[in-house]
């Protein structure tokens, strides 16, 4: 952790004296920022992508308007390095990276669309098993790709995953995956393909014109190829193609009614072993072994029925220990054996409430045991952001302890993901509104320390809308009234010293400034290094540092009891000290307002 915070306060000082002018050249290039919850640097032609200061592991995802800042330095990029604690990859993340070499660390778990896709220099990469999802075009037209270690935890090979890998010259398909989507290797270089035997669906032109692959060997497990999925240059069959399969698979139907050559093929006799709960509850999951083959049993994972705990395993009517050897001989199912036990076991479990999606596996609990709840593993709906959990009406947070005395479920409740308001900067005497982006794009750990730290801002945005979707776009111009400018921050100990020209206010909604520069002709060039608590005027009660009939109104409305009162509201409008707001201090507002009253007279 001490690590990575010197490294944040590195990068923050580095940006700011960018920002005052320091020439760049690749040998001394040392730049950082954020990524959704995550904290980017790089330096020494090395961009490393770490978990953010609050523990969050998910990079943001990206699009052709909203680039991430780092895509600016790909020219200096040679090496992506995502550290432990990452888990996504967000998208669009490196699109376009000129990186030659990118490692992913075990314990990422999902890599997003065209993430990595038209690379000209990536020639290698291994997923980590820990990785169950890859979205489409994750690679797409990654032309001097020639290797690829897929993830043992994939299920789909996403649609065009390698789509125009011109360089792919093989690849094995974990036994995991069940489909290959469409286009997903199409237009590869292609010698040789291992599909697993598992597997049940090929897409529309999976391998589509794979000019130097001439022969497939195709399970009896798949029961769907796709048109032009096999054994087609553009829309004419491969003459040299061969499928082999078994006979009367579907391979060889799809080979005769397309005019491709067919060989039957003599597969290995696999077995699938699958365990039994037996009353416990929980998954294990199944597997498939050759013929005679010998299995070394697991550990029990299931949660057993309320009184009992795990006994031993039932192989073909025959008992044997966890960690014990078994035999397979045809397909098995291998039955948990449970026994009294001095103690009463419940299981807790999750749900991912109204809209949530994902998993999360029960856990189970002696009874009267203390269960402590774990951070929320469960994917958030659409404009949603975990809350607490909720079990018998009563609410928790990640880390709350509750009593277990039965079987218990805790439900995520989930609330809207809420832009939040900064403050004002006060540009030329014209009040410019600044807001924070929502907290899926801006950790809250930055927010809560906005008054305990000098904030760099290494970029200012504007907002703008398309199809219904709110995009932030990169501004480096003059402030102007009226617009809303919404900063990038990156945070930083009081302390730092930076260099400012000109000098304008950022004042916050609990009548805290920080200092901003900005340049003689009105553009942004760092945030200062220090914050100073000042004092509301009385009676600005919409703090825009005059007095007006707005402030009036708002008065009026608070007296009327149209709108509630803050207790900043009251200690700004409650002019005349009778310690609430009425109509008699919006007149006294209003008569400064009209000019008919000297400001002293609000105290």
């Amino acid at each position: 952790m001490k690590r990575r915070i010197l490294s944040l306060l590195l990068v923050s000082a580095v940006i700011a004296a960018l920002f005052a002018g320091m020439p760049l050249n690749s040998s001394a290039l040392y730049v950082g920022g954020e990524s959704g919850e995550c904290i980017w640097t790089l330096s020494d032609s090395t961009l490393t992508i770490s978990p953010g200061l609050s523990g969050g592991g998910r990079m943001a995802d990206y699009d052709s308007n909203n680039a991430p800042a780092y895509a600016d330095y790909w020219q200096y990029v040679k090496r992506i390095v995502v550290e432990s604690g990452v888990t996504h990859i967000g998208d669009m993340a490196f699109i376009y990276s000129a990186a030659e070499s990118v490692t992913l660390s075990d314990g990422l778990t999902s890599i997003g669309a065209d993430a990595f896709a038209r690379s000209d220099t990536l020639r290698s990469i291994v997923i980590p098993d820990s990785v169950t999802s890859i979205s489409k075009e994750a690679f797409l037209e990654c032309r001097a790709l020639e290797s690829v270690t897929l993830s043992k935890g994939l299920t789909i090979i996403s649609p065009y995953l390698f789509y125009g890998c011109s360089k792919l010259n093989s690849v094995v398909i974990p036994e995991s995956v069940t489909g290959i989507g469409k286009f997903a290797f199409a237009y590869t270089g292609l010698r040789s393909v291992e599909f697993p035997m598992g597997l049940s669906q090929i897409g529309d032109k999976a391998f589509l014109s794979c000019p130097n692959l001439f022969s497939v060997v195709v399970p009896p497990s798949v029961t769907k190829i796709g048109q032009y999925a096999l054994g087609y240059l553009g829309s004419s069959v491969n003459p040299s193609y061969t499928i082999y399969g078994k006979g009367a698979s579907q391979a060889q139907v799809y080979a005769n009614s397309n005019g491709i050559k067919f060989s039957l093929y003599v597969f290995p006799v696999t077995y699938t072993v699958t365990y039994n709960a037996n009353g416990g509850s929980g998954e294990m999951p199944s597997c498939t072994v050759a013929e005679n083959a010998t299995i070394r049993l697991p550990e029990c994972a299931f949660t057993p029925p309320a009184g009992y705990e795990f006994s031993y395993w039932l192989v073909n009517r025959k008992r044997y220990e966890a960690g014990g050897y078994a035999a397979i001989t045809d397909d098995t199912d291998i039955l948990a054996i449970w026994k009294e036990s001095g103690n009463s076991y419940y299981a807790v479990t999750f749900d991912a409430g109204i809209d949530g999606s994902g998993t999360m596996n029960a856990v189970p609990v002696v009874s009267g045991g203390t269960f402590t709840f774990p951070e929320c593993l469960f994917q958030a709906p659409e404009g949603k952001k975990f809350k607490c959990w909720m079990s018998m009406r009563v609410y928790y947070n990640p880390g709350d302890t509750m009593t277990v005395t039965s079987n218990r479920t805790a439900t995520a409740i989930w609330e809207d993901v809420t832009v939040q308001q900064i403050g004002t900067v006060r540009v030329g005497g014209t009040p410019v509104a600044i807001v924070g982006q929502s907290a899926a794009d801006n950790p809250p750990d930055c927010f809560s320390r906005l008054y305990n730290s000098v904030i760099v801002s290494s970029c200012w945005n504007t907002k703008s809308y398309l199809s219904g979707r709110v995009y932030y776009s990169t501004f480096n111009g003059k402030f102007e009234a009226g617009v809303e400018y919404y900063p990038s921050f990156t945070c930083a100990p009081i302390g730092d010293e930076f260099a400012f020209n000109d000098i304008v206010t950022v004042v916050f909604d609990d009548g805290r400034e920080v200092l901003v520069s900005v340049n003689s002709n009105g553009e942004i060039a760092v945030v200062g290094s220090a914050v100073t608590a000042i004092s509301a005027m009385k009676g600005d009660l919409d703090k825009d540092g005059e007095i007006t009939v707005a402030d009036a109104l708002k008065a009026l409305r608070i007296a009327a009891k149209l709108v509630s009162a803050t207790g900043e509201d009251i200690a700004i409008g409650d002019v005349d000290g009778d310690g609430d707001i009425t109509v008699a201090d919006a007149l006294k507002i209003l008569r400064v307002a009209a000019k008919l009253a000297n400001q002293s007279s609000l105290g």
